[in-house]
């Protein structure tokens, strides 16, 4: 939808309609006023699968999944992102319908909400750097047959 400004539109509807009987300046206001208040670009959201959001706040939806919870009405959605400027820093987030219903009313709640999940991923002040896996010596395993769990960050 092409977003027609208010002035754009009077200037319209001066050169074509000024030389109708009765069309007056404040005829043409009415008018102009009645359209953006019909037809003016919403901030309704009709789904939460927007990657043009994402986009907008750095970084791309590469996953989006709806999970239905049995024996209610309730959905969750889980998304799965990567930073634009940084790939390697991926996060992912869930949102439960019901419980997050005010994010879901409009699209700028959406998109700071967005926003301020990604930041907390794009943030790595005061974060611990993940120590990469280091092999240790044989002697240093235990000899009396205890079970070790390995495990990588």
């Amino acid at each position: 939808m092409k977003v027609v400004p208010p002035k754009a539109l009077n200037a319209f509807f001066e050169t074509e309609l000024s030389g109708l009987e009765g069309f007056n300046d404040e005829k043409m206001h009415r008018v102009s006023r009645a359209f953006h208040e019909r037809f003016n670009a919403s901030d309704h959201l009709p789904s939460p699968f927007r990657k043009d959001i994402f986009f907008e706040v750095g970084a791309y939806l590469k996953s989006f999944k709806t999970e239905s919870i049995m024996d209610s009405e309730e959905s969750v959605f889980h998304f799965g992102f990567y930073l634009l400027d940084d790939p390697d820093k991926v996060g992912s987030f869930s949102l439960s319908g019901v419980s997050y219903e005010t994010t879901f009313k409009s699209k700028a709640k959406f998109t700071d909400f967005v926003k301020n999940k990604i930041a907390t991923y794009g943030d790595t002040r005061g974060r611990s750097k993940i120590a990469p896996i280091t092999m240790q010596s044989m002697e240093t395993a235990p000899k009396d047959g205890s079970i070790i769990l390995l495990e990588t960050p």
